[in-house]
Protein backbone atom coordinates (compact mmCIF):
# COMPACT_ATOMS: atom_id res chain seq x y z
CA UNK A 1 0.00 0.00 0.00
CA UNK A 2 1.32 3.15 -0.79
CA UNK A 3 1.03 6.77 -0.36
CA UNK A 4 -0.27 9.43 2.18
CA UNK A 5 -2.29 8.73 5.13
CA UNK A 6 -3.44 11.67 7.44
CA UNK A 7 -4.17 11.11 10.60
CA UNK A 8 -7.17 12.95 12.76
CA UNK A 9 -6.17 14.80 15.52
CA UNK A 10 -9.03 13.19 17.47
CA UNK A 11 -7.34 9.95 16.83
CA UNK A 12 -4.33 8.52 19.05
CA UNK A 13 -2.03 6.72 16.05
CA UNK A 14 1.01 5.16 16.72
CA UNK A 15 3.56 3.57 14.36
CA UNK A 16 6.55 1.01 15.48
CA UNK A 17 9.21 0.18 12.83
CA UNK A 18 10.59 -3.00 12.96
CA UNK A 19 14.45 -3.99 11.51
CA UNK A 20 16.34 -7.34 11.55
CA UNK A 21 19.28 -7.54 14.48
CA UNK A 22 18.05 -4.12 16.22
CA UNK A 23 15.29 -2.97 18.76
CA UNK A 24 12.49 -1.35 16.97
CA UNK A 25 11.17 2.13 17.03
CA UNK A 26 8.15 3.33 18.42
CA UNK A 27 6.07 6.67 17.30
CA UNK A 28 3.29 8.18 19.07
CA UNK A 29 0.66 10.80 18.43
CA UNK A 30 1.73 10.09 14.69
CA UNK A 31 0.14 12.81 12.03
CA UNK A 32 0.94 11.01 8.66
CA UNK A 33 2.57 8.05 7.39
CA UNK A 34 3.49 8.30 3.70
CA UNK A 35 5.02 5.29 1.97
CA UNK A 36 6.51 4.88 -1.82
CA UNK A 37 8.96 2.91 -3.35
CA UNK A 38 12.17 3.97 -1.14
CA UNK A 39 10.85 5.35 2.22
CA UNK A 40 8.35 5.43 4.87
CA UNK A 41 8.11 8.49 6.43
CA UNK A 42 6.70 8.91 9.91
CA UNK A 43 4.92 12.43 11.07
CA UNK A 44 4.40 12.26 14.87
CA UNK A 45 4.38 14.77 17.33
CA UNK A 46 7.48 14.62 19.75
CA UNK A 47 5.93 15.04 23.00
CA UNK A 48 9.12 15.80 25.14
CA UNK A 49 10.95 18.70 22.78
CA UNK A 50 7.00 19.68 22.31
CA UNK A 51 7.37 20.05 18.43
CA UNK A 52 6.83 17.97 15.19
CA UNK A 53 9.27 15.30 14.39
CA UNK A 54 9.73 13.56 11.17
CA UNK A 55 11.59 10.08 10.25
CA UNK A 56 12.39 8.89 7.39
CA UNK A 57 13.30 4.95 6.55
CA UNK A 58 14.38 3.55 3.77
CA UNK A 59 12.15 0.42 2.99
CA UNK A 60 14.73 -1.16 0.52
CA UNK A 61 17.44 -1.41 3.08
CA UNK A 62 17.79 -5.13 4.16
CA UNK A 63 17.66 -4.81 7.26
CA UNK A 64 14.01 -3.35 7.18
CA UNK A 65 11.42 -5.94 8.38
CA UNK A 66 8.11 -3.39 8.01
CA UNK A 67 6.31 -1.32 10.18
CA UNK A 68 2.98 -1.57 12.19
CA UNK A 69 0.47 1.22 12.91
CA UNK A 70 -2.30 1.09 15.49
CA UNK A 71 -4.97 2.92 15.92
CA UNK A 72 -8.70 2.99 17.76
CA UNK A 73 -11.38 0.99 16.09
CA UNK A 74 -13.72 3.93 13.90
CA UNK A 75 -16.97 3.04 12.75
CA UNK A 76 -17.41 3.31 8.95
CA UNK A 77 -19.32 6.54 8.02
CA UNK A 78 -20.78 6.24 4.26
CA UNK A 79 -20.85 9.83 2.50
Amino acid sequence: MMGIFEMSSDEEVSVTVLFKDAQPEYFNRVLTVEINDKWLKVRYFNELRKQKGIANFRIDNPNFIGYIANAPEFDEVEI
